[in-house]
């Protein structure tokens, strides 16, 4: 629930900042209106392409929009997808995709299927791994070089 506030609380002054009501971050971000509502009451978490969405129209980066930074510089340049950096991340470090998914308690199915089938979690486990990888988001879904 702690990143479903920050999350929310952080939208709406991102909003106010440029006077944005829900209506008119629909159009201008393509994030459905009854969606936003819902993230501003706190109700569910962003989908990780509205993440991506909101952070190119508000040019900050994802873990700032999450409250997990007070920086919201945004740190372009990537071009990996998120299962070549898990990839990467895991051989970088000597470890297998068996130490992560058991390290972070993710069922391995869905481990996986991200992998094999280059998914992107949900934003409560790109926020696991991340921490466990000591990287941003944006590091981890490939959209950014700097770690």
């Amino acid at each position: 629930m702690f990143i479903l506030s920050n999350f929310a609380e952080r939208l709406t002054e991102l909003m106010q900042e440029q006077n944005l009501n829900n209506s008119s971050l629909e159009k201008a971000s393509g994030c459905p209106n009854t969606t936003i509502s819902a993230w501003l009451t706190k109700n569910v978490y962003p989908k990780p392409f509205n993440l991506i969405r909101l952070s190119n129209f508000f040019n900050c980066s994802i873990d700032y929009l999450l409250g997990l930074t007070d920086s919201p510089i945004k740190f372009p340049g990537g071009s990996s997808t998120f299962a070549q950096r898990v990839t990467e991340l895991t051989k970088s470090r000597g470890i297998s995709f068996y130490r992560v998914y058991t390290d972070c308690k993710i069922p391995n199915s869905y481990f996986s299927r991200w992998i094999k089938l280059k998914l992107i979690p949900e934003v409560p486990t790109l926020i696991i791994l991340a921490e466990y990888f000591g990287c941003s988001i944006e590091y981890l879904l490939g959209l950014s070089n700097k770690f």
